[in-house]
């Protein structure tokens, strides 16, 4: 399908053209190392957006097509909040566009691809993503450090670590660090975007889920280290072990053996890696370092438990409109210094900065969008509830306010369109 006209039922099979424009989305966003590195920062999604800029109006006055006005109506809402913020702040940043241009993005290609096509090929690209950042950061990781520079350069980020760029993947340039980035600029935002694809997979899918998939997924996250990502892949696949699926969906005694098959798969992956840890010093001191997380002493979570109080500190000054985002680069970021020992400048709260930048209006509607993506699961609303809670812990450990994958699945929420 190439254009989106409102149904509540899309069948069709994901295409050339939806992996194309899904491909690019994820390569490109602003979370990635060649959305910095490749043309410079941020240029190369702006190619996307002129795209789908052509595609889109080719669509709308030479076919004819009629536009989505639920999606309209509530992009609408929330760019005219994110205008309203600006003149009240009288903050005219670069920032508030670049949100801008992630809802458009989302809105102009809910038009071309439908919620079907989009789920199916943002799958199918992480997965082939997944897959090459497993072979080149551990398979063949001897080879990927003696690659000639001319083949994989050396690339150095903001805070000076050095990287391997195998270019659908980065590798941290210390043979004894094994922590997979993917192409993304930490491993805790790698975790995010293959969380998504988790629940994609399981809950999203018209036909039976691809029990390799889900192994390559689960590896993956398993290899970025992160406590958020594990968290929330173990709360999504509680959720699909645990409860039915509709009692309308076909096959159902096919559904169970898949389950069977694939809960057997993770428990022999989750058995080979306690194996591994007990064997390989550096792998059990990262896993550990995992774990540690969690604890109040870890300056990890005290950065995080911080941002979130802070975030609210800022908001309650301005909780309608939000106070900007020059306040969130200057008030907020003084806060995290003045009220963490570790005297962290990072703020790792998604929805406490949109708080903080926009207000509640505009937060509340984001949150809702993203619920009622996920409760468009083809497993009920319980299903979505707990994988909307999964996806919370995983984004409120970054700061992914400007990305654009983001605002895409947010406007895919705005659709009356469901995968069933």
């Amino acid at each position: 399908m190439l254009f989106n006209i409102e149904k509540k039922n899309v069948y069709n099979d994901i295409n050339i053209f939806s992996i194309f424009l899904v491909g690019i989305l994820i390569y490109f966003n602003n979370e990635t190392f060649p959305s910095v590195f490749f043309k410079g920062p941020g240029q190369s999604i702006f190619y996307l957006f002129f795209i789908l800029v052509v595609f889109f109006f080719f669509n709308v006055f030479i076919k004819k097509e009629k536009l989505n006005k639920y999606s309209t109506y509530a992009s609408f809402v929330l760019i005219t909040l994110i205008f309203i913020t600006m003149l009240l702040n009288q903050d005219f940043s670069g920032g508030y566009f670049k949100v801008i241009n992630c809802i458009l993005i989302g809105y102009f290609l809910s038009h071309l691809i439908s919620l079907r096509e989009f789920t199916a090929s943002y799958v199918r690209v992480m997965l082939i993503l997944a897959l090459y950042s497993l072979v080149v950061t551990y398979i063949i990781r001897p080879v990927t450090f003696s690659m000639p520079s001319s083949l994989a350069p050396i690339i150095i980020n903001t805070a000076g670590v050095s990287f391997i760029d195998m270019r659908l993947s980065v590798v941290v340039n210390d043979i004894n660090y094994f922590r997979n980035f993917g192409i993304f600029r930490e491993a805790g935002v790698y975790q995010v975007f293959l969380n998504f694809a988790l629940i994609f997979e399981l809950f999203f899918k018209k036909s039976k889920v691809n029990i390799i998939t889900v192994i390559v997924l689960f590896l993956t996250i398993i290899s970025t280290f992160s406590t958020p990502g594990y968290i929330a892949a173990l709360i999504i696949l509680f959720s699909f072990f645990i409860l039915p699926s509709k009692k309308s969906m076909p096959l159902d005694v096919s559904i169970k053996k898949n389950k069977r098959i694939i809960a057997s798969s993770l428990i022999i992956i989750i058995i080979v890696t306690f194996f591994t840890f007990l064997f390989n010093d550096i792998i059990k001191e990262m896993v550990l370092g995992t774990f540690d997380k969690v604890s109040e002493d870890n300056s990890s979570f005290q950065g995080r438990t911080v941002a979130i109080l802070v975030n609210l500190m800022v908001w309650i000054s301005n909780p309608f409109f939000g106070s900007g985002i020059n306040s969130l680069i200057s008030t907020t970021l003084e806060l995290l210094k003045n009220n963490s020992s570790y005297s962290t400048s990072h703020n790792t709260s998604t929805i406490g900065a949109l708080l903080v930048v926009f207000g509640s209006f505009f937060t509340i509607i984001f949150i809702y969008y993203l619920f009622k993506l996920l409760n468009k699961s083809k497993y009920g609303k319980i299903t979505g509830v707990i994988s909307f809670l999964a996806i919370m812990i995983s984004i409120n450990t970054q700061l992914l306010i400007y990305n654009e994958i983001i605002y895409t699945i947010i406007v895919f929420g705005m659709l009356k369109e469901k995968v069933i």
